[in-house]
């Protein structure tokens, strides 16, 4: 989504709200009540840059640009539930493992809901403020990638609790577990396809479909991230560390080969094989007005290496840096909103 879209989006909240009150429908709930539940609506508009892959020739070692630009629509009919729905869409401007140069690929599809839970309260004078929330996520199989492994829907249920130390504006400690099922029409990948990975997308499923595996029928993902504020909490500073656990399908059975050929090296015994991925940021945002922030971060993914070991989690020859716009349209036509109508009202009042 381009910035004149969102922009557009602004605009049209703006001109709403300044629309005379016996212009606005009637009911209970004024205009800006309602737009207020779609505050946290959001453009992102990501650059990532890869920084380690070395001067070498193989397409494998080129240097990565990547676009993303998404948009996620929020919608809170109460306080402790919010709604979701988000899309995006990524562009490699420089040829790395793919064959096609400047593709624009589309992200899946997604749906979701979160429900903040009451936490325990505190001793009298204790000042370390509990979050807790749980939340569903659909995954829809509108990417290339996606449908190249024929996924068909992955639904996902997540749990998150943090705690919140009283320094500066506030030091948040905080630990997410996610278990999400990917349903698929076969257990393999139909064609090889691109998948793209950024910070905003993570790599837990790896850069292509074409990785020799079967396709991963189950992920269970283990996050913790500790992040502290400053400046009137206009500017943070958080690192965060994902460990995922994809579990891929059953071996089918063979009445020709038996299941010891049939296994791969990595594992010789049969059985289900799993692999192990990583996701690590080191992220600084500022966020000036409620309506935008930028960010700058160093994103790491790590995985096992073709010889069998692991690449280094912190910071390897995949690492990427990133700069993020995020701007929220409803949240600035509330803000436009407001200034025209204080404006108004300081006119009306000097001429009284």
């Amino acid at each position: 989504m381009k910035l004149i879209h969102a922009s557009a989006l602004s605009l049209g909240v703006a001109m709403t709200l300044l629309l005379p009150a016996s212009s606005q429908a009637a009911g209970a709930e004024t205009a800006e009540e309602l737009f207020e539940r779609f505050s946290g609506t959001s453009a992102l508009f990501e650059n990532t840059f890869s920084v380690a892959h070395g001067t070498n020739f193989d397409p494998v070692y080129n240097r990565e640009w990547t676009q993303i630009r998404r948009l996620n629509l929020r919608l809170s009919p109460v306080d402790e539930l919010s709604l979701s729905a988000g899309i995006g869409i990524q562009r490699f401007l420089f040829e790395t493992w793919t064959t096609l140069e400047n593709e624009t690929l589309w992200e899946d599809l997604t749906l979701g809901a979160t429900m903040t839970v009451p936490t325990p309260e505190l001793p009298s004078g204790a000042d370390f403020p509990l979050y807790g929330a749980f939340g569903v996520e659909t995954s829809l199989p509108t990417s290339k990638a996606s449908r190249a492994e024929t996924l068909i829907v992955s639904p996902a249920v997540w749990g998150e609790g943090a705690v919140t130390v009283p320094l500066l504006d506030g030091w948040s400690w905080g630990y997410r577990f996610t278990a999400a099922p990917r349903i698929h029409e076969f257990t393999t990948y139909a064609y090889a396809a691109a998948r793209p990975c950024s910070p905003s997308t993570g790599c837990s499923l790896g850069a292509s479909t074409d990785t020799g595996w079967l396709n991963t029928k189950l992920q269970l993902t283990h996050g913790a991230y500790t992040s502290i504020t400053t400046l009137k909490e206009m500017l943070s500073f958080t690192v965060s560390m994902d460990v995922v656990y994809g579990f891929l399908y059953d071996k089918s059975p063979s009445t020709r080969w038996s299941e010891d050929i049939l296994s791969t090296p990595g594992n010789p015994q049969g059985g289900t094989p799993t692999n192990l991925t990583s996701s690590f940021i080191v992220d600084l945002t500022l966020s000036p007005h409620e309506s935008f922030a930028v960010g700058v971060g160093l994103w790491t993914p790590g995985s096992f290496r073709p010889n069998g070991g692991w690449y280094n989690p912190i910071a390897n020859r995949w690492t990427q840096v990133y700069v993020d716009l995020t701007f929220y349209p409803v949240e600035f036509g509330l803000g436009v909103a407001s200034l025209a109508k204080n404006a108004a009202a300081k006119k009306a009042a000097s001429t009284d």
